[in-house]
């Protein structure tokens, strides 16, 4: 079994509490294609979701905690800590609860980092001491202690301090050239530019909609969505034109 299996599974054999329990199936239906739970949990007894007439402002801090497990027990996953590449993701299926879906993420902690791809967003973490946050969110103790034994035995904890601070740089120096292009391409776009069009234009949207994303994700959300692919320094072209075409009045 997969370690986001067995998440999965002690956050289910945890789940008691029948009056947070609508937000739980509210995590595994709004992020959801299919509004159909198939699950045997859940077939022992009759739970309407779509009976749950909600807002954001519904939630509380503990609700939205069952509404990530839910969400999570969905449409989530969790790379396996022995490959050293540590990631939490919770992705979108659902077009029609898109804009509620980011507004309540973007309403608690933590502070997920997303992306998106084919008009959806994907939520997700990479820091070690934001997974091990996440997992006891998500109540599961014995995949936390699980996950904690790992990393302090592979030496990967040692490594986390300079890992860090070289990713907390790094997304410094992506926010600060990601500013100085969208503000770039919001002037062309006003005086009517005549570049703005064709693969110069997709780039430039694949921009604003995704504005923490490195050089390297923007190439790789949109080589997921197209026959023809971009290469790393095709994108940097293109947002480096925009800059020179502001720059020119």
């Amino acid at each position: 079994m997969s370690f986001s299996k067995d998440i999965k599974e002690e956050v289910l054999n945890n789940l008691s509490d029948e009056k947070e329990l609508k937000y739980f199936l509210l995590g595994i239906k709004l992020l959801s294609k299919n509004s159909v739970i198939n699950h045997s949990y859940f077939q022992k007894q009759s739970y309407l979701v779509e009976d749950y007439v909600f807002t954001v402002n519904d939630f509380t801090k503990k609700s939205f905690f069952t509404f990530l497990q839910g969400a999570f027990f969905s449409k989530g996953s969790i790379s396996n800590f022995q490959k050293g590449n540590l990631h939490f993701e919770i992705r979108n299926y659902n077009y029609k609860n898109e804009k509620t879906i980011c507004k309540l993420f973007a309403s608690y902690s933590p502070q997920f980092k997303k992306y998106k791809r084919n008009g959806l967003t994907t939520f997700y973490l990479k820091k070690t001491e934001e997974i091990l946050d996440i997992l006891a969110i998500l109540g599961a103790s014995k995949s936390f202690l699980k996950f904690e034994k790992n990393i302090v035995e592979s030496g990967f904890i040692n490594s986390i301090v300079k890992a860090n601070n070289i990713e907390i740089l790094n997304q410094i120096k992506t926010d600060k050239a990601a500013i100085k292009q969208i503000s770039a391409i919001n002037l062309i776009a006003s005086r009517y530019h005549p570049s703005l069009e064709g693969l110069f234009l997709e780039i430039c949207e694949l921009r604003k909609n995704n504005s923490s994303a490195s050089l390297k994700e923007l190439s790789q959300i949109f080589n997921s969505t197209h026959l023809k692919p971009i290469s790393i320094s095709g994108i940097n072209n293109i947002l480096r034109r925009a800059i020179e075409y502001a720059k020119e009045g």
